[in-house]
Formats: C-alpha cells, structure tokens, sequence
C-alpha cells in the first residue's frame, strides 16, 4: 500500500536519506522531489519528504506530506504517530490526540476503515 516506485525512484530515495544524514537538507529535498515525480502516491517518499521538511523547520510542508502518506497508506500507524509529532509542534493538540488515537487503534485492530 505504499504505492509505485521505480529502480530510478528508489536511487532517489536512497540519495535524499543519504544528503538528509549529512545535513544538506536542499540536496535531501531535491531528491526525494525526484523520487516522487518519478514513483507518485508512495507513502514511504511522502514520510520521507516530511522528515526533510522537519529538518528544515517547515512543519507545515511536513504535515501535508504526511497527510498525502496518510491517503496511500492509511492503514500504517507509524504515520498517524509521525504526523501526530508534527501537530504538536504546529500547536494542533486535538489532532495530534487524534492521530495518536488512530495509530493505537489501528495497531490493536480496532480502526475504523477510513483515515481521521
């Protein structure tokens, strides 16, 4: 569920991990836009790209990208809890809470069908 991905995405992928735990952050997201133009929808480049952005301190951006993995991959509690993280800082407190309570449910087995 983690979507489409390419030998070319996934080297672009590789790259923007390798340039993010460098600290050249611009490389990273340079990359992981590649990767994404090139494998569209995959929720693991989306989560990727969301924890450049954090690095970067655009905890807005992060959260869009997280919302987009969330909708490729709703099923996958690490995402509710990494964008729930990213609410907080956004001061969204109710809906870190939120995405807390869907990670926790989905890992129990008692989710809804259908992301908060």
């Amino acid at each position: 569920a983690s979507g489409v991905t390419s030998p070319e995405a996934e080297q672009a992928a590789q790259t923007a991990s390798t340039r993010l735990a460098a600290g050249d952050t611009d490389g990273a997201l340079a990359a992981i836009d590649d990767a994404m133009t090139r494998a569209p929808g995959n929720a693991r480049y989306e989560r990727l790209k969301a924890s450049i952005q954090v690095a970067r301190g655009d905890n807005a951006g992060a959260r869009d990208s997280l919302d987009a993995a969330v909708q490729h991959d709703h099923k996958n509690p690490a995402i509710y809890r990494e964008r729930a993280a990213v609410l907080l800082t956004l001061n969204d407190d109710a809906g870190a809470r939120r995405n807390m309570q869907a990670a926790a449910r989905l890992q129990d087995g008692t989710a809804p069908t259908s992301p908060p």
